[in-house]
């Protein structure tokens, strides 16, 4: 684990998932905060290709990726985003956030 990383607690209740995340983004105290899950994987340069978005653009709030499903090392299923205003109903409303700015 990266010397700047804490661990804060593993849960080994299934209470959902902001049972899990609530608590950890209370005791945040970056300037962002990145989520991910336990059965994701990121690419290397993921959170720095989204920290330039988000540093180049003051006013954006959240940055978000599509993603790959993958089962025995195949792509089974693929997640594109849309590029509009109205991502809560598809993205923030399942829970698919990774990276947002804290205020």
């Amino acid at each position: 684990m990266p010397s700047n990383t804490d661990l804060l607690e593993h849960n080994l209740e299934r209470n959902g998932l902001a049972a899990s995340r609530n608590p950890a983004v209370e005791l945040a105290c970056g300037e962002y905060i990145c989520i991910l899950d336990d059965d994701d994987r990121w690419e290397p340069d993921k959170i720095a290709k989204q920290l330039a978005v988000m540093e180049s653009n003051p006013s954006c709030g959240v940055v978000y990726t599509g993603g790959l499903v993958r089962r025995n090392g195949r792509i089974v299923d693929r997640y594109v985003p849309s590029m509009d205003d109205e991502i809560y109903p598809r993205v923030l409303s399942r829970f698919d956030l990774k990276l947002y700015r804290v205020t």
